[in-house]
């Protein structure tokens, strides 16, 4: 019997508890979600028909061409942006492929990479929190295939200028690579690539509806680029990959999202802590100010301890040694030194 020997040695965790009544601060979910009043309009939108016919993606896919300001062309829809994630390395990368990517990160990149035998460049952040622009560009070579940028970072918070990224795209063009932006976390204090895809053929941006709009349980996402490279990256993806009922959530929030003033101000405040770009090493005052924001929500809140990572892991005993308010103090510090049942972010 043949087995993927790839597979076979990987080290996975997976989630596998009753999460009722947790909040997991690694998972940067929106702890409300969405307005009930919401909810309950697009529910009474969903009939048998809905769920007995294959979903239609040409409806959300116009919306988003309208929105984004591209053809239709050059949107695929992809279930969540995981799988976007996926089909970017099994279409642009394979076994011995060699990709640049900053760490610590998301870490589906570097598990779909070991599955894939792509060999991952990681590029640490440095002590302060921040990565210099020539340290990255120094490990984008002509061997490499694929570049992978975070824009904003979570769990560091660090984003790029436009400028920045044009130095970065440009350094990708002249190696002959293609650069990949996620924007998981758009538009929370940066300006979009996807402005840049006209002036740079060979990248390729990411989004998905589980961050801003809050359909993490529904698991909608896109991936934009130049009408070729979508048309590659759709021919390894399922013929139905986006159920009806993510798509009609996705659609509705699109024609309504001048209604919510939280599609503006949707960030978890215990999530992607350095908040709009901003590092959380440069900014006391601001990760004091979200840490107590997640105290008010509900100071009897219980925290389990999550998955180990130990790149994560570092960096948040630094956070958790830095000056905090009281309560801050009280609910993450002590908690996590003496009880172990905190979430480490991450």
């Amino acid at each position: 019997m043949y087995i993927n020997e790839r597979m076979r040695r990987m080290a996975r965790v997976k989630w596998e508890d009753d999460r009722t009544g947790f909040l997991r601060l690694d998972m940067n979910e929106n702890p409300a979600g969405l307005p009930e009043e919401f909810v309950r309009g697009v529910c009474a939108q969903i009939d048998g028909g809905l769920l007995a016919r294959y979903p239609d993606q040409t409806r959300l896919t116009a919306a988003l061409s309208e929105r984004e300001g591209v053809r239709p062309e050059q949107i695929a829809l992809t279930n969540g942006s995981d799988e976007a994630i996926r089909g970017v390395l099994e279409t642009f990368a394979g076994p011995g492929s060699r990709a640049v990517i900053v760490t610590p990160s998301f870490e589906m990149y570097r598990i779909y990479s070991e599955m894939l035998g792509v060999e991952l460049v990681r590029v640490p952040f440095g002590e302060d929190l921040t990565l210099p622009l020539d340290v990255l560009k120094s490990e984008i070579t002509p061997q490499t295939d694929l570049v992978i940028l975070f824009n904003p970072n979570s769990p560091i918070g660090e984003a790029y200028t436009l400028e920045e990224l044009r130095e970065l795209l440009t350094a990708c063009r002249q190696a002959g690579a293609l650069a990949v932006i996620d924007e998981a976390y758009y538009p929370f204090g940066v300006s979009s690539a996807v402005k840049l895809l006209e002036e740079f053929p060979d990248l390729i941006v990411l989004r998905t509806f589980s961050k801003l709009y809050s359909l993490a349980g529904l698991r909608v996402g896109y991936a934009l680029g130049n009408q070729e490279w979508i048309r590659c990256l759709q021919n390894g993806l399922a013929t139905y990959n986006v159920n009806a009922v993510g798509l009609l959530f996705a659609e509705e929030l699109l024609k309504r999202a001048h209604e919510y003033a939280f599609l503006e101000i949707m960030a978890c405040p215990g999530g992607c802590i350095g908040g709009g770009g901003q590092p959380i090493g440069t900014d006391n005052a601001l990760r004091q100010k979200r840490i107590d924001a997640l105290y008010r929500l509900d100071a009897s809140l219980p925290l389990r301890k999550s998955h180990e990572n130990p790149e994560i892991k570092a960096i948040y005993e630094r956070f958790f040694t830095a000056p905090l308010s009281h309560k801050a103090h009280e609910l993450l510090h002590t908690h996590y030194q003496e009880q172990n049942t905190v979430s480490k972010i991450g």
